[in-house]
């Protein structure tokens, strides 16, 4: 919600400083559509993040227990109570969580819970390990050592991404500050010497002018973003 004040208010701020017309409000609308859908994006692939953080954090404690003699039952049922420790803001699926161990206490099977539980999250890692859960519980199959392979595999691939986050971590503010340099360029300049602007504004040279600056500048983060997005593939 903050992000998506905060570019709202960009958005605003930009229509202003262009064209200093409320009917630039209505231009700028549909960048603001866009741009809303991006941060949703955005969102979504930091909730996945957290979803696969958390998810391996629970396969390891999974493994553990049943490392210790524990059934997958009450494997289950201990790694709801120690999650809630690590995260005591809750888990991105704590309640899909807390609804598989009360089907389990009601005699689901465990593996029929859990695949109702990966229905609920569209990841491939959660849809494999669910599949290969099931098949190993009707073959006797060693629970541990499938948990372990598939946190192992799902921390690596959780590793690579944060490094790849890492490295374009700087470069995103980079981009975020060039974004708003040329904003606070004209804000400082219509409150030092709003004259040397007066030019720019409500005739149809001026307005053309704004526009292809506008324009430009919009291409330009445009650019900027997909560059980032191309080196995180």
């Amino acid at each position: 919600m903050k992000e998506g004040g905060e570019d709202l208010a960009v958005s605003f701020l930009t229509a202003f400083l262009f064209y200093r017309s409320p009917f630039a409000l209505i231009l700028i609308l549909p960048f603001s559509i866009l741009n809303h859908k991006r941060i949703q994006k955005d969102r979504e692939l930091l909730r996945q993040e957290r979803f696969h953080r958390q998810f391996r954090e629970l396969l390891n404690i999974l493994a553990t227990s049943l490392s210790g003699g524990y059934s997958i039952e009450r494997a289950f049922a201990q790694a709801e109570g120690e999650l809630m420790e690590l995260y005591p803001e809750g888990t991105v699926f704590q309640e899909d969580l807390k609804q598989l161990n009360r089907r389990v206490r009601l005699n689901q099977p465990v593996e029929k819970a859990f695949m109702e539980f990966a229905a609920s999250w569209p990841y491939e890692e959660v849809s494999g390990f669910a599949e290969i859960f099931a098949f190993a519980k009707r073959l006797g199959g060693d629970y541990g050592k499938n948990i372990r392979k598939t946190a192992v595999a799902i921390g690596e691939n959780l590793e690579l991404e944060q490094e790849i986050e890492a490295l374009t971590a700087d470069k995103k503010l980079e981009l975020r500050i060039m974004c708003l340099m040329p904003l606070g360029i004209l804000l400082y300049i219509s409150l030092a010497s709003p004259e040397f602007l007066q030019a720019s504004y409500h005739n149809p040279a001026g307005v053309l002018v704004m526009t292809v600056c506008l324009a430009v500048y919009m291409t330009a983060i445009f650019l900027g973003r997909r560059i980032i997005q191309s080196a995180k593939m």
